[in-house]
């Protein structure tokens, strides 16, 4: 892959800048690929609160039923989490892990999967 700097320029960071913190993260509706001098990351924003797309934002091509399937495998590995939260408060398991807060990841991740694939899950 080709560098995007010049020989004489520095690939390392400028001590001198600093991040600010306080300034709103740019909304992207791609994904960019991102230099080692980079300070601020930028936020991919397909969503509007409202739900309703992101200006600029491209839909993915999917069927009614894989949204839909994909809809009910993050509530599934919600409700589970909470079941297993439950069971381990009580003494019933001694180590469990949750998924909250990135279930779209995972279910995502398996939908992109075919029948045949394995899926070789750990911790």
């Amino acid at each position: 892959m080709a560098d995007k700097h010049s020989p004489d320029e520095s690939l390392e960071p400028q001590l001198s800048k600093e991040p600010q913190l306080d300034k709103e993260p740019e909304q992207i509706t791609t994904p960019v690929f991102l230099d080692k001098s980079s300070l601020t990351i930028p936020m991919l924003s397909q969503l509007q609160a409202d739900g309703e797309l992101t200006p600029g934002a491209v839909v993915a091509p999917m069927s009614a039923e894989l949204a839909e399937k994909i809809y009910t495998d993050m509530v599934y590995t919600r409700l589970l989490d909470e079941r297993m939260v439950g069971a381990q408060r009580q003494g019933r398991l001694s180590f469990y892990i949750t998924c909250t807060g990135e279930e779209a990841s995972v279910a995502g991740t398996i939908a992109a999967f075919k029948a045949d694939d394995m899926v070789m899950a750990q911790y």
